[in-house]
């Protein structure tokens, strides 16, 4: 993929070390951005570390890695490799902290792009963000692991913002522990969108993700960059302020037909009532887990008391049954992914028409993946299965 990408770091107006760090080789389609953690020098060591170890392991493993880069992998072994790489530095911080006491109890954030041939993947650990700006918005597409975030998805606070303290608490981060789950998403991409990573010295001052959009419009990477460090320093630059900038060039990938479906799925995903609430990054996740059916007009889906395995969502043209019509973002078998469920009637193709179906088999492994966005489901589920006994 041919990209062009810029990165800045500066110190901030009231601290006296960076202990961010920053990487990036379009080359390679490799850029990161770590903020670290802990004592005196410890935090900067910790994220210079984590630069070090994860560009010099995938270096080392050129063969896979490549091929993770030409998508000749499965999404879940592309995940696996990435994961692999960062739990290695996650291993290599926690022994270095163990064996100097003035590095005890450091850490460091990770949150890196890697360019795949038609696809961004994000990898993710800590507060430090991954963005998403193209033509429909800007998309947040990593999840802070803090524990105001934790207790909000626990249903133990309202709103994250009332809890400044939680906020700034980890709840992961490389190097706290010999090991840390890593959360991987890849996601669509086309001509002229930009990826932007940043630490929280740059994330903590937006309003809205929208204000991310408007900082830089229309720039070019390196300006965008520098808009946004400044926006940092403007308001009180209190932290260290770090973010990459990536503007994807392929011309190709704007016609792309399986992008322009991917992004139409992605869409689809969060109108769909059982995915309410469902972020654009979750559904990104979950794309991975779903299976792609194209139905010609007047083709069946289902047939009366056929067992349905799965939900199926539709995500363009109609399917009809006796009782009832199928449109665009609504779902199919909702039943089928709590308990055995039957089809009442014959589900068939007004027209030509795309689903995507979510097997009962996948999901489950989707939610031992996933169990905080699973939850969230299931809850939506239930919801919905009870308004419908009530009705």
């Amino acid at each position: 993929m041919k990209t062009q990408a810029h990165g800045k770091s500066h110190i901030g107006l009231i601290r006296e070390r960076n202990e961010d760090s920053y990487f990036l080789n379009p080359e390679k389609g490799i850029f990161i951005i770590c903020d670290g953690i802990g004592g005196e020098q410890a935090g900067e060591v910790a994220s210079c570390i984590a630069i070090e170890k994860t560009v010099s392991h995938l270096e080392s493993l050129t063969q896979i890695f490549e091929s993770c880069v030409n998508e000749n992998m499965s999404d879940e072994e592309i995940f696996k490799f990435f994961s692999d790489a960062i739990r290695f530095t996650c291993a290599c911080i926690y022994k270095k902290s163990l064996k100097n006491t003035q590095y005890n109890n450091m850490g460091t954030t990770l949150t890196m792009a890697i360019t795949l041939k038609t696809r961004v993947l994000i990898c993710h650990v800590g507060d430090s963000r991954a963005y998403l700006v193209n033509s429909l918005g800007v998309h947040q597409l990593s999840e802070d692991h803090t524990l105001a975030k934790e207790f909000l998805l626990k249903g133990l606070i309202s709103d994250e913002n009332d809890s400044p303290s939680l906020k700034n608490i980890l709840s992961k981060s490389l190097g706290s522990f010999p090991s840390v789950d890593v959360d991987c998403s890849i996601v669509n991409v086309s001509e002229g969108d930009k990826i932007v990573l940043c630490s929280d010295g740059v994330s903590n001052y937006f309003k809205s993700p929208a204000q991310l959009g408007e900082l830089i419009s229309g720039k070019s990477a390196k300006n965008a960059v520098d808009s946004l460090v400044e926006f940092a320093l403007n308001n009180t630059g209190e932290d260290n302020a770090s973010a990459i900038v990536i503007e994807v060039l392929d011309e190709h990938l704007i016609n792309d037909p399986d992008l322009q479906l991917n992004i139409l799925i992605a869409n689809k995903i969060q109108e769909c009532p059982i995915f309410k609430k469902i972020t654009y990054s979750q559904a990104a996740r979950m794309r991975s887990y779903l299976d792609v059916i194209s139905l010609n007009k007047n083709e069946v889906l289902l047939e009366e008391l056929e067992k349905v395995n799965g939900f199926y969502i539709v995500i363009k043209g109609c399917i009809y049954s006796k009782t009832q019509t199928f449109s665009s973002g609504e779902g199919i078998g909702i039943q089928g992914l709590v308990n055995n469920h039957h089809s009442s009637s014959n589900k068939i193709a007004k027209e030509d028409t795309i689903l995507v179906f979510f097997s009962k088999d996948k999901f489950n492994a989707f939610s031992k993946k996933y169990p905080h966005i699973a939850i969230r489901i299931y809850k939506n589920i239930f919801k919905l299965l009870l308004s419908k006994i009530k009705d």
